[in-house]
């Protein structure tokens, strides 16, 4: 499986809920695959919504047709429509939210955890007798971590951006990046990860590149949500690491897709 896939649970006996085994009674095994495809790709967006006006585009990719799609999604209560626009699954979304939040307790801990590894380490005596060689071989190897981390943090240092008069720029760079960051819809990594490669692929041009970055972002959402109202199909988002390395912020789109705006339609709608 590709590590960019998406994960989320799967109850093994989904199939026997009340709405699962009507939608099985009347499509068959067809309409439970229909609406399993369904789950996944809602799973792919950042807020676990896909536009109604893509179903066709499904139908086509999945050799399937539009009204056999509509039908798992409006007939068996396992979606709700917002708006006549969007779709998406409460159960998934509910499932997902308890997902995010572990997984955010997890990351809070292990912080804490190296947090609290560091100020014992701190605590430590310079010095131990002979008779405790294991403490200090411990605190060797620890302090020799410690060591490498602020020597990585010195070459970071070394090779940022810098201003004309020659004092390192990295903090507003960073914050920069970080608007842009937050901003985009599709996978991403933590700011510290995305933001060091960024520095180390384009060193030298960061500081023209980064105050390009959110204007283009948003000229490519405002383009796929005109596409996505004109009934074209609109793919998932690229990763962030993905978008960067294909310098996608140099990408041009139409100039009257961008705006021209429908009247009827001038309600923001987010589809990804």
């Amino acid at each position: 499986m590709s590590k960019d896939a998406y994960y989320f649970t799967h109850d093994s006996n989904a199939k026997d809920d009340p709405k699962c085994a009507l939608l099985i009674d009347q499509l068959g095994m067809e309409g439970y695959g229909i609406y399993w495809m369904l789950i996944e790709v809602l799973r792919d967006q950042p807020d676990y919504k896909y536009p109604l006006a893509l179903l066709p585009s499904l139908a086509r990719k999945y050799n399937t047709t539009p009204q056999k799609i509509e039908a798992v999604v409006r007939g068996y209560q396992l979606f709700a429509v917002e708006g006549g626009v969007v779709f998406m699954s409460e159960t998934l979304v509910k499932r997902m939210c308890a997902w995010e939040e572990n997984k955010t307790r997890r990351s809070l801990a292990a912080k804490k955890a190296i947090e609290s590894r560091w100020n014992k380490v701190k605590e430590l005596p310079l010095k131990c007798e002979r008779n405790t060689n294991v403490l200090q071989s411990n605190y060797e190897v620890i302090l020799e971590e410690k060591n490498k981390e602020e020597k990585n943090k010195e070459i970071n240092k070394e090779t940022s951006p810098r201003s004309p008069k020659g004092e390192v720029d990295l903090v507003s760079l960073k914050d920069q990046f970080e608007i842009f960051r937050k901003r985009y819809p599709g996978t991403k990594r933590g700011l510290d990860t995305e933001f060091n490669e960024f520095v180390k692929k384009y060193s030298g041009h960061v500081t023209e590149i980064v105050p390009l970055l959110l204007p283009a972002l948003e000229n490519l959402m405002r383009w796929r949500e005109q596409a996505a109202k004109r009934g074209e199909f609109v793919p998932s988002f690229a990763n962030l690491k993905t978008w960067i390395n294909q310098r996608r912020w140099e990408t041009e789109y139409p100039v009257e897709s961008l705006n021209t705006i429908d009247d009827e339609h001038k309600t923001s709608v987010k589809f990804d």
